[in-house]
């Protein structure tokens, strides 16, 4: 469940800090293309369109071929600029699928002649409600090698309490007949369907139910979990009832059930979970980052349907028009939007951090969280995420599981002290009340 934001329709005016003019400008390999300001669903929870922001509404419904052709040639502008071998594209909306087949084959096709000229690797996403998802649609998609992501929520009773359509029907049924028609996206061993789903958790769903469902029902290779969208203005969803109700890391404590299960999962048929596959990275001390967690830069900008270049779409959570920066791919660059204060925030999202994160000793990994988790009408971001006791519970207890397992002779070149949720926090947050 994710609390829904209702009050908040003013603009505001964000307080955060002014980007560090030592740190070099970042540069980006990811846009996220609105290319469908419009939805056929409407979920309770939806930052794009019920929790306050209602800019989509001066916006076209559709991304026009003047957009599309002016945003790729930034994009060359810009790769040629930052020497880049590669450049990735995100289709999104709204409803991205609205856009009808033609737009995928006219714009995959475009961009692949226009790479190749210039020796630039694209990379294709879309992330779908699913509804309309078809076999034709799952054909064309892996012809034009776009990776698949779906949005659902668990199991139908859970998924249907908050997913629903304009008419407050349920969409689990839907979007599950959507995916298994994707039949040329099915791993030719395992059966299971390549698509990932994105999960926001639900406190009411059971974690080892919702593992089972995934792994043996609907039948991915993988998903992901979200915290739901909360900040110092709307708290995080707690139930009043049940295991998780008195606990001071409720979204931790659900993560850790599921975890220890996929964890301890030898089968074949283990999914990929991203989240717990990047933070088991981090502890063997290679260099992994979600722009949620982690300390990298995020190279990603929005493109409206307008051709309007933004910062991430989920901190239109935040408030109504904070997304808006007066920058559009059809007067600006790409490195433009990368000077603008909120900008930078989000692309060196670990880097600009309250003093209470300064002083945590895996700010390295966490890198602060999410910045909309951050986010308060006095400070602006300049806090720690409302998850940062789940955020350190969850990684000092996957981090003491991953030393428990590592073999001696590891342990004895390398060293690792087991991180202590307790210890960590009495340093952090009693340095922050003493001050």
């Amino acid at each position: 469940m994710q609390t829904q934001i209702t009050e908040k329709t003013e603009t505001l005016e964000v307080v955060h800090h002014s980007p560090n003019p030592s740190n070099p400008t970042s540069q980006v390999d990811f846009l996220v293309l609105k290319i469908a300001s419009r939805c056929n669903l409407n979920c309770t929870y939806c930052y794009m369109y019920n929790l306050g922001d209602k800019t989509y509404l001066q916006q076209p419904k559709f991304m026009s071929e003047e957009v599309i052709d002016t945003m790729l040639e930034r994009v060359i502008e810009h790769v040629h600029k930052h020497h880049l071998s590669a450049f990735a594209f995100g289709f999104h909306g709204g409803e991205p699928l609205l856009a009808g087949k033609a737009f995928f084959i006219n714009f995959v096709n475009k961009t692949n002649a226009l790479f190749a000229k210039h020796n630039i690797t694209p990379n294709y996403f879309i992330q779908t409600n699913g509804v309309l998802l078809t076999r034709s649609i799952g054909k064309l998609f892996s012809e034009l090698k776009i990776q698949i992501g779906v949005s659902l929520d668990g199991t139908e009773e859970i998924n249907d309490a908050f997913r629903i359509d304009h008419k407050g029907k349920g969409t689990y049924q839907r979007v599950v007949a959507g995916i298994n028609k994707l039949e040329d996206n099915r791993h030719p061993v395992t059966g299971k369907i390549r698509v990932g789903l994105l999960n926001v958790m639900n406190l009411n769903c059971d974690p080892v139910e919702l593992y089972y469902h995934y792994s043996n029902v609907v039948n991915v290779e993988s998903f992901d979990l979200l915290f739901p969208l909360a900040n110092y203005q709307v708290a995080p969803f707690v139930p009043s009832k049940g295991p998780f109700s008195k606990s001071l890391t409720p979204y931790a404590d659900w993560m850790l059930i599921m975890f220890h299960l996929w964890f301890n999962d030898k089968s074949a048929a283990r999914p990929h979970i991203r989240l717990f596959d990047m933070l088991i990275k981090q502890v063997l001390g290679a260099s992994a980052s979600l722009d949620s967690i982690g300390n990298k830069d995020n190279g990603l900008l929005v493109i409206e349907t307008d051709g309007g270049i933004e910062p991430s779409d989920v901190l239109k959570s935040c408030g109504n028009g904070i997304t808006k920066q007066n920058l559009n791919i059809k007067t600006n660059a790409l490195d433009d939007a990368l000077d603008k204060e909120l900008v930078a925030t989000y692309v060196h999202n670990g880097q600009y951090l309250s003093e209470t994160c300064k002083r945590c000793p895996i700010v390295e990994m966490c890198g602060g969280g999410y910045m909309p988790h951050r986010y308060s009408k006095v400070n602006g971001f300049n806090n720690p995420s409302i998850y940062c006791k789940d955020l350190i519970k969850l990684i000092s207890e996957i981090q003491s599981t991953v030393v428990d397992n590592l073999p001696r002779e590891i342990l004895d070149l390398y060293p690792l002290e087991k991180l202590n949720y307790t210890e960590i926090i009495n340093e952090i947050y009693t340095q922050s009340y003493a001050s």
